[in-house]
């Protein structure tokens, strides 16, 4: 019977060996004492279930929890356990259980819990109040699984007991372990403003002339996808409609300094024939841009304000990669022998760094291979239709795939006798 109960968090590392994967599961749980299996299997071993039962101390329960005496004998049971699997990757996990205590010392409990982990402050003043609360503790362990039975007798027979064998009565119900979920990856380093890149998401682009510092007069051009020049820095507040783009190609726009003749592009500073970057982009949302250009020559203290114009619409700030090569589908492939794959695929983000996952196995997760190129061999014979993903660590994704016919490896060998027993046969033959 599950309660609202308060929750104490604390993280605990725990080593418990290298072992075997371990038949899939997702938790260990049970809700209520008297209508686990892990009872079930006790009282048939004793024959007698009453032994391990108590009324919940709760007055406004009704259920039956087991006391510290019996919580301990339940967990002496290790036919009854099960193994938790772990994400390979992120061997954590969380035990949970309702506590309730009539202490004669809350010491110890606070002491044990604050000596797990030391960063934590807990509330416990439930316990000195005789409240049901929600104990929550997470564990590192070497191991893929979790063995449960092995977990009891190192933790709770041992530490647990130990530290608060002093506090008084005690009463447990509800236990569970399940797999934590790693946490989120970090977001991708933040895209450069200085030097930053504009692409078309599609729609319609628009582009607003806003007030600026500059003393020379600059035409605003698009260099890229094509050439056009379409208003300067002092139409301020005028409003130009560039029309739609494809999506996922680079717009790079620049200045032309009418006063110098010198050119400079948004980009990199490669782009630009005195090696420095000229603009600055700022995403101000999804789909909105503020870009300022350094309208001098080898600026030294560039601020990127001389002129400004606002770009919204149809652009983003990262675009999809694209998938140039892979390779072509592969016919009569024996089983077991290695065949070589590949994939070629660019990006029009400057700064992306692009990752190259496959997928063998048709399951739809992108986990089997990582890497441009490499080789593969399957055991059995079939059709198989092996796919890339390509992602370029922003959000941006490319999809291919090609397929492999594998054929018993004897079945291509004796194809392969049959056909040059049949052309010695047919061979003309000299006479002597």
């Amino acid at each position: 019977m599950k309660r609202n109960k308060l929750p104490i968090i604390a993280i605990i590392p725990l080593a418990l060996g290298l072992g075997t994967q371990a038949a899939p599961a997702q938790a260990f749980f049970f809700e209520d004492f008297e209508t686990d299996s892990i009872l079930d299997w006790f009282s048939t071993e004793t024959g007698d279930e009453k032994d391990l039962l108590v009324t919940d101390p709760d007055p406004l329960q009704s259920d039956t929890v087991a006391s510290w005496t019996q919580f301990q004998s339940l967990m002496a049971a290790p036919e009854s356990y099960t193994k938790v699997d772990l994400d390979p990757n992120y061997n954590n996990f969380i035990f949970e259980f309702d506590f309730f205590a009539k202490p004669v010392n809350a010491a110890p409990v606070d002491n044990y819990l604050n000596d797990q982990y030391k960063d934590l402050e807990f509330q416990l003043e439930s316990f000195a109040t005789e409240e049901w609360q929600r104990i929550s503790l997470g564990f590192t362990t070497s191991r893929n699984y979790v063995d449960v039975h092995n977990l009891f007798e190192k933790f709770v027979n041992v530490k647990f007991n130990s530290a608060l064998e002093s506090a008084g009565e005690m009463f447990f119900d509800n236990l569970e372990i399940t797999p934590s979920a790693p946490p989120p990856p970090p977001p991708p380093p933040a895209l450069p403003a200085t030097g930053g890149q504009i692409f078309s998401s599609g729609g319609e682009v628009v582009v607003q002339v806003l007030p600026n510092t500059a003393a020379f007069t600059s035409k605003l051009c698009l260099f890229q996808p094509y050439y056009n020049c379409f208003t300067t820095n002092k139409d301020v507040g005028s409003v130009y409609n560039l029309g739609s783009f494809a999506p996922d190609v680079e717009l790079v726009f620049g200045i032309e300094v009418q006063n110098t003749g010198n050119t400079f592009r948004m980009g990199p500073r490669e782009r630009n024939a005195d090696g420095l970057v000229h603009a600055q982009v700022d995403f101000l949302s999804k789909n909105t841009a503020r870009v300022g250009f350094e309208d001098l020559w080898k600026c030294g203290y560039c601020n990127y304000n001389d002129n400004n114009f606002i770009f919204l619409g149809g652009i983003s700030n990262n675009a999809n990669p694209t998938i140039n090569s892979i390779t072509g589908n592969l016919f009569n492939i024996p089983t077991h022998k290695p065949f070589n794959f590949s994939g070629v695929a660019t990006d029009p983000g400057v700064y992306d760094t692009l990752t190259y996952q496959w997928d063998f196995n048709g399951d739809g997760i992108y986990s089997d291979f990582t890497g441009q190129k490499g080789l593969w061999s399957f055991t059995e014979s079939g059709i198989y239709n092996i796919s890339l993903r390509v992602s370029d660590g922003r959000g941006g994704f490319a999809f291919g795939s090609f397929q492999v016919e594998a054929v018993p490896e004897s079945s291509s060998s004796w194809l392969g006798l049959l056909i040059v027993g049949v052309a010695g046969i047919l061979l003309p033959r000299s006479r002597r």
